[in-house]
């Protein structure tokens, strides 16, 4: 369902003017006609702050260069603009991004449409919860320092990720079985998922969680968060304690894209309306497989390598995102 709000600002988009912005010598801003035209490079962003928003105005312009830059709405409490230009879309990037402002972009080329049928994959710890579930395991079990130096290295792509895994669940041997049950009570959810979830089930999506973490969480967030699959790793239990096993295949980043590709033929979704969310290298091979990669609050390496990153505000974020397909049609249906 898309919020009543943005249905208005829809509504109203073709009504406004090419609004801008030309920005003299002596500071007067000035509105021009401009020509839309289907190559135009459209970018959607948002922010928390309004005044972000009229700072990018200031720094946008330069001689010869015609941006159209839509009024800001508020939804979500967070503010949404759409501009326009002629301009490639790395140079559009790079322009913005030299602003040095606190919001997060992403041209409107290949996303997805939240009116028709689609599918999310999400990866699971620091992505669709606050923390690294082996981590928490591991400070339980007294072994927190070097569980967690492992773990920073292995999202930073520096260890194979299956060997890494193995050798920290090692270090949780004979650890007793009720500290799993302290740390899924105590799972924190990234802001924003519950809304963002909620939204894509109510417009018939589905969404899949795929994660290097334990099927023990990932079950528990299935019944919480009403994900239509979950594909995740089996932790070795015996007598009370873990075995400092890993049970079964390792759900690594070829793992993750083989549950993309299967969950769509399941699904009968078509790649072009897939969405991936992740964090760490763990992840790069499933959003680059996915139409629409999204590193979320994720290490350098995964933040160059996808689609969007999402720095600034939290995976409500993703709802304007996907939004942004429906203001891209009504854009270039009334200009």
């Amino acid at each position: 369902m898309i919020p009543n709000t943005l249905l208005t600002y829809l509504d109203n988009l073709p009504k406004w003017p090419a609004v801008p912005v030309s920005i003299a010598a002596d500071g007067q801003i000035t509105q021009q006609a401009i020509r839309h035209s289907s190559t135009d490079t459209t970018i959607i962003g948002w922010s928390k702050n309004e005044s972000d928003i009229k700072q990018l105005v200031a720094n946008l312009y330069q001689e010869h260069e015609c941006w159209r830059i839509y009024p800001a709405m508020s939804i979500l409490a967070t503010h949404i603009f759409v501009l326009t230009t002629p301009i490639a879309e790395p140079l559009v990037k790079e322009r913005i991004e030299r602003a040095n402002l606190d919001f997060d972009i992403v041209a409107m080329t290949h996303i997805p449409n939240l009116n028709q049928p689609g599918m999310l994959v999400m990866d699971m710890d620091s992505t669709t919860i606050q923390v690294e579930c082996i981590d928490e395991i591991a400070k339980l079990a007294g072994v927190g320092e070097q569980v967690s130096a492992v773990t920073a290295r292995a999202m930073r792509g520096e260890l194979d990720f299956s060997q890494s895994l193995r050798s920290r669940v090692a270090l949780l041997k004979d650890a007793p079985v009720a500290i799993l049950d302290d740390v899924k009570d105590n799972l924190p959810l990234m802001p924003g998922v519950q809304v963002l979830l909620s939204h894509l089930q109510v417009n018939g999506w589905k969404v899949i969680l795929a994660s290097g973490g334990f099927t023990y969480f990932a079950k528990a967030l299935q019944q919480r968060l009403g994900f239509d699959a979950v594909f995740a790793n089996e932790l070795g239990l015996k007598d009370g304690v873990l075995t400092g096993e890993v049970v079964g295949d390792i759900v690594d980043a070829q793992y993750k894209v083989n549950v993309l590709k299967r969950m769509c033929q399941q699904f009968q979704i078509e790649p072009t309306q897939t969405m991936a969310i992740g964090d760490g290298a763990n992840d790069l091979a499933m959003l680059s497989e996915s139409s629409l990669g999204v590193a979320l609050h994720a290490k350098p390496i995964v933040q160059q390598q996808a689609k969007i990153a999402i720095n600034y505000s939290n995976l409500e974020g993703l709802l304007f995102v996907l939004m942004g397909g429906v203001i891209r049609d009504h854009v270039a249906c009334h200009h």
